[in-house]
């Protein structure tokens, strides 16, 4: 892969603050608190974490691992984007888990109701652009470090939605239910390394079941 350029752009316009919009969606992180970190070099993991209002749990963190090949990945929030880049080797990961301790605490949320109630039962994902529309991305909702559960996805441009009963990837006794009813830790990553890809989301949300319309005229 040598000479070969990655570029991974994520743009995320919110994902759950826990405060329902007028549409009703809930987000999970607005992306207003700024937060800027870069790893440039090799076979190396970089994390950064700010707590943050208006983010699920009170806190971000943004992790940065790369392989064996020279090159830079970074992440950076701004402007209420989320920016996530590499040209090299790199896995690129935010997640959210209420504890400011600059590592991974899969029970820190201490078991929140994603779906508060049975209200929710998705994430809805805007996907503006892909260059690798069919490559895929996973979504993990941890309960705590032997239980989880997570979804893998390709990301065409267009509402990727991702329903809480995808969430069929799941270990120790977790079930989809069950982790998201009892979420520790929300986390979205990449999957595999293939090489140039960028991609940009408008937001991650939450959103309401769709109630079925039985009334007669």
């Amino acid at each position: 892969m040598v000479g070969r350029s990655r570029s991974i752009t994520l743009v995320l316009l919110g994902i759950v603050s826990w405060a329902a919009s007028a549409s009703g969606q809930l987000m999970v992180d607005d992306f207003t608190v700024v937060q800027s970190v870069s790893n440039p070099s090799t076979v190396t993991t970089v994390t950064d974490e700010i707590a943050a209002a208006g983010v699920l749990g009170g806190v971000r963190l943004i992790r940065l691992t790369n392989g064996a090949m020279a090159g830079t990945s970074s992440g950076m929030v701004s402007g209420g984007a989320l920016t996530l880049a590499t040209d090299t080797e790199s896995d690129l990961e935010i997640w959210w888990d209420g504890v400011d301790d600059d590592g991974f605490t899969p029970s820190g949320l201490g078991g929140v109701d994603l779906t508060q109630g049975g209200m929710y039962d998705k994430f809805v994902l805007d996907v503006t652009a892909n260059s690798r529309p069919t490559d895929a991305m996973r979504l993990f909702v941890w309960i705590d470090g032997a239980n989880r559960c997570y979804a893998e996805f390709p990301m065409p441009v267009g509402t990727v939605e991702i329903p809480f009963s995808s969430l069929t990837n799941c270990s120790g006794t977790a079930t989809a239910a069950t982790s998201t009813t009892n979420a520790g830790l929300v986390q979205l990553r990449t999957v595999f390394r293939p090489g140039a890809w960028t991609f940009t989301l408008g937001f991650v949300e939450s959103t309401p079941v769709e109630l079925l319309d039985f009334s007669v005229d």
